[in-house]
């Protein structure tokens, strides 16, 4: 037998070379506990992780923390029936790992090994391995182990010094096996019967090496040639810890002390990058100037309305957010190499925050630089949940890229005569001006506008009796024609490139480009069916149907000081308005969207459309929305009363309950009162 380093087949060499020498005498007792201990980690210790073991029937033994350097440790009965499986679980992400036998033993449990437990999991999702651990042998482990090994092997040697990457030695200090984990970029999607795995290398392009692969297929061919010096920086995981534990110190500070213009009585102020006086502060940026920071069209302050980067620095309500969970997501490819990087933060009430950051190099530390855009605007994979809550059969679920780019207005005019975007697959699309509305919509391919910056690659009706396809008569969007099917979602790269330019009003202005790359792609239907939402109470939807059955509307009446018109979305007696489920992504941004008044007294939904939003705490759960004018010409609002409210006959068809989910997916809740099927 040749005995080979490589996870269980290392115990059965082992077994195999002992107990055949003869020589007598008692059996020793067996262990009556077994030790098992490893790190958690996915480049950057999984710290505040906490672990649960499971045996073979799927009850759970015992659980452990995970500590600041990614170590766990268990001590267990040495009869807890194998199969093991061990779930490592950090706010929505989980990690798993799984031994074929109960012995004391090293275990890791990384992204990769839990690309090894999506493979030995009966639907492909790792998280049901406990449930049916059955193909769990050392035999099939050792195979999985071995041949992931074998796609890895040009970024192995790349890094060098080798381990087994489910039961080797390895810290999560950014070296050896913990720099392979820094360079990869893992994404486990559950479809229902299998998932769907993407493993990408994090080398500075725009177009990332990518390995696609389904749980249930067979692994892809190894990855080409990689040359070191093109990987993330070694530590990349602890400098980016670094600048998050710098971030929480700045916020630490009192208002009065980091900005200038601040009391001790003071709620918020005004300011610009020169106001930042507190050194915790300034040393964050490049050049350790805030001045220097640019993204996406904003620099560091606060205006009146709260507009800025970084405006919380400006707000005593901010003091004492912390910044943690930081994560390489990819490298700019740019001169400098900068670091996008993810990260959650978490203020005092309790609102939590999952965002972006662009980061730069200086001389071994991170300092915060921005995309140094112009414009605002992002792209980000959207799913979107419609409920017709007054024809149930029309009710579908959709998928696909919101494309937010700001409609910039100066003197109520727009700034943009339309953006040209290029998607990572090399279709063309343009978006322009719309009024009314806060972001430019897409124009779809008969040239005609749409009411929506979103464009929808595959939607599909909830009922599998309904005929027809969502498209058929939800024409406000931007439908893919043909739509795209599940494999064609799939073949868009996780990290894709979407490539925005900008062409203005003032034709004697230069055209401006900006590449925005996403940290995850749009979900297949399949995907999208199994995730958690936010959703509106069973009495909200009852008093709603009440108000809209008629029109399809939500129809507003004369205006009134005492009793303005606004959307109070709460039920009666005050009571929560919406609910969000174990999983799900609690709703920041909650919007209505509607018509104003009838320009020439047609009749509802003829007037110009409109969308008002208010942002809320992720502990909300209703909302009270008031009108806001958005344009030259805009008529939906009404403030002759000295009270801002709706105009009368404006009306609203639509909600929105808006949240982002960790992986960077915008989440649409969005029930609909408007009768899209004939009655």
């Amino acid at each position: 037998m040749i005995c080979r380093l490589l996870g269980t087949a290392f115990l059965a060499c082992a077994l195999a070379a002992c107990g055949g020498g003869g020589g007598g005498g008692d059996t020793p007792p067996a262990p009556e506990k077994a030790d098992i201990a490893g790190i958690a980690a996915t480049g950057a210790p999984f710290a505040g992780a906490v672990v649960t073991l499971y045996d073979r029937n799927g009850r759970a033994v015992q659980t452990a923390d995970v500590g600041a350097d990614g170590s766990y440790t268990f001590t267990i009965p040495a009869d807890t029936p194998a199969p093991l499986v061990l779930e490592a679980v950090r706010d929505d992400v989980t990690l798993v790992s799984t031994f074929a036998e109960t012995r004391s033993t090293r275990l890791n449990i990384t992204p990769l090994t839990t690309v090894i437990a999506a493979r030995l999991s009966p639907d492909g999702d790792p998280r049901s391995l406990r449930t049916d651990p059955s193909q769990v042998t050392p035999e099939r482990l050792a195979k999985e182990v071995e041949e992931l090994v074998a796609v890895l092997q040009p970024l192995v040697d790349a890094v060098g010094n080798p381990v087994d990457p489910l039961t080797g030695t390895f810290s999560a200090d950014g070296t050896g096996h913990d720099r392979v984990l820094d360079s990869l970029s893992v994404s486990i999607r559950p479809s229902g019967t299998f998932s769907n795995i993407e493993i990408a290398v994090r080398v500075a392009s725009d177009d990332p090496v990518t390995l696609p692969f389904t749980s249930n297929g067979e692994l892809p061919a190894p990855l080409p040639d990689i040359a070191p010096g093109t990987l993330p920086p070694v530590g990349i995981a602890q400098m980016i810890a670094d600048l998050t534990t710098r971030l929480t110190a700045c916020y630490a500070v009192p208002l009065e002390q980091r900005v200038n213009g601040a009391t001790s009585s003071s709620t918020n102020v005004t300011g610009t990058a020169a106001d930042v006086v507190a050194p915790a502060c300034r040393t964050l940026f490049v050049g350790d100037d805030p001045a220097n920071f640019l993204n996406n069209g904003f620099r560091v302050g606060r205006d009146a309305n709260n507009n800025g980067a970084f405006a919380g620095l400006f707000r005593r309500g901010a003091t004492g957010v912390v910044f943690d969970n930081g994560q390489l997501e990819f490298l700019r490819n740019n001169a400098e190499a900068d670091v996008v990087f993810s990260y959650r933060s978490r203020d005092a009430a309790g609102a939590v925050t999952h965002d972006t950051l662009v980061a730069r190099t200086a001389g071994g530390t991170l300092k915060l630089v921005g995309n140094q855009y112009a414009y605002n605007a992002r792209v980000r994979p959207w799913v979107v949940d419609r409920e017709f809550l007054n024809q149930a059969q029309a009710s579908y679920l959709g998928v696909g890229y919101n494309v937010w780019i700001a409609n910039q207005v100066v003197s109520g005019t727009p700034v943009f005569s339309k953006v040209e975007v290029t998607a990572p697959n090399g279709e063309k699309f343009t978006f322009k001006p719309l009024a009314g509305r806060t972001e430019l919509a897409a124009v779809r391919g008969d040239g005609s506008l749409s009411n929506s910056s979103v464009l929808m690659l595959a939607g599909r009706f909830k009922s599998a009796s309904q005929p027809g396809a969502p498209s058929d008569f939800e024409t406000g969007f931007n439908w893919a024609a043909p739509a795209y099917t599940e494999d064609r979602i799939k073949a868009v790269p996780e990290q894709g490139t979407w490539k925005l330019e900008f062409f203005h009003a003032d034709a004697a202005q230069a055209n401006v480009v900006q590449h925005h790359r996403t940290i995850s792609r749009a979900p297949t239907l399949a995907e999208a069916a199994l995730m958690p939402m936010a959703d509106l109470t069973p009495q909200a939807k009852d008093e709603i149907r009440a108000d809209t059955s008629t029109y399809g509307v939500a129809l507003f009446g004369p205006p009134s000081a005492s009793a303005p018109n606004t959307a109070d979305l709460s039920v009666a007696g005050g009571g929560d308005f919406w609910t969000v489920p174990a999983g799900a992504a609690a709703p920041t941004s909650i919007s209505v969207y509607g018509r104003g008044p009838d320009p020439d007294g047609s009749g509802p939904l003829r007037g110009p459309a409109f969308d008002d939003r208010v942002t809320v705490p992720q502990s909300a759960r209703k909302a009270l929305i008031t009108c806001t004018t958005l344009s030259v010409g805009d008529t939906h609002c009404d403030n002759a009363t000295g009270v801002n409210q709706y105009a009368q006959g404006s009306t609203i068809s639509v909600l929105e309950l808006w949240a982002l989910a960790p992986r960077g997916v915008e989440i649409s809740r969005s029930p609909a009162f408007w009768y899209p099927l004939p009655r």
